[in-house]
């Protein structure tokens, strides 16, 4: 692959990924099987389904955004294509694995929101 064919791919994988998180963020995509940040904790509770692929969907964004600058960035300084294919791939892989950890978190936090929700209106014996 040519220098700029990398750029274009690395530039498109990015506006994908974030395009890709939008709707989760907006909280517009329903529990599925398909799209998402699909456990069982998410998938049985709308309500952690939401409040974490909100999370995970601003995760996508950033993540793709860098990604699509870091390839534009490859093409305005001209950089040997190698090198940007292991700064893009060093980038996507970081950023994913922190979105997946913020997931996680997400998913702990919203179960303990519902914990503490359902022990406040249970009456007192």
């Amino acid at each position: 692959m040519t220098q700029i064919g990398t750029v274009i791919t690395v530039v498109l994988a990015g506006v994908a990924l974030s395009i890709a998180g939008v709707p989760l963020r907006l909280k517009k995509v329903p529990p599925n099987d398909t799209y998402g940040f699909r456990v069982p904790s998410t998938l049985s509770n709308p309500a952690v389904w939401y409040e974490t692929n909100s999370q995970v969907g601003t995760g996508l964004i950033v993540v793709g955004s860098g990604l699509a600058l870091v390839g534009g960035a490859g093409w305005v300084l001209q950089s040997d294509k190698n090198l940007l294919a292991v700064i893009s791939l060093a980038w996507l892989s970081l950023g994913m694995l922190g979105t997946l950890v913020n997931g996680a978190r997400a998913v702990e936090k919203s179960l303990g929101r519902e914990a503490q929700m359902r022990s406040a209106s249970k009456p007192e014996q």
